[in-house]
């Protein structure tokens, strides 16, 4: 959960594990799907990220993804909401968050099977550039493996 200790706005970041192919293709990659203005903040974004494998990836968006998850469940199970908060802690419930999760897992290690190189970079709302990088182009470029929302 996202705490605030300072002036609250709307504003939103998301994170998104990118894949390429190699640290030679990453800038031809990104310019296959991306407008030219943002081609340079992303692959220097790209670049001085930490390049990870796909077991550290999973692992470190396993937490962000389990709340993802709990929530899906407990929109589909279409209980009250302290009453869905109370479902999600028996065996069922657990289960059923388990069983999307790992369903999402599978998904995401299936779209890393066709890269090598992989970054986690984040962006913010806070203006132009990352609004749309955030929110229409990074969501929707191929290198994308997955896209976790931190509203």
């Amino acid at each position: 959960m996202k705490v605030r200790t300072d002036f609250v706005t709307n504003s939103s970041s998301s994170s998104f594990v990118l894949g390429f192919k190699s640290e030679d293709t990453i800038r031809d990659e990104l310019a296959k799907s991306m407008p030219e203005r943002f081609i340079e903040v992303v692959y220097n974004d790209v670049k001085e990220a930490a390049k990870m494998n796909p077991e550290a990836i999973v692992d470190i968006i396993s937490d962000d993804l389990y709340w993802q998850a709990e929530y899906d469940v407990m929109r589909k199970h279409r209980l009250p909401f302290s009453e869905s908060l109370d479902w999600v802690k028996t065996d069922e419930g657990k289960a059923a968050v388990n069983a999307k999760l790992n369903k999402w897992i599978m998904e995401i290690k299936k779209r890393m099977e066709d890269f090598n190189v992989f970054a986690i970079v984040e962006y913010e709302d806070h203006n132009d550039c990352g609004s749309y990088l955030e929110h229409d182009i990074l969501p929707e470029h191929p290198n994308n493996i997955i896209r976790i929302s931190h509203h």
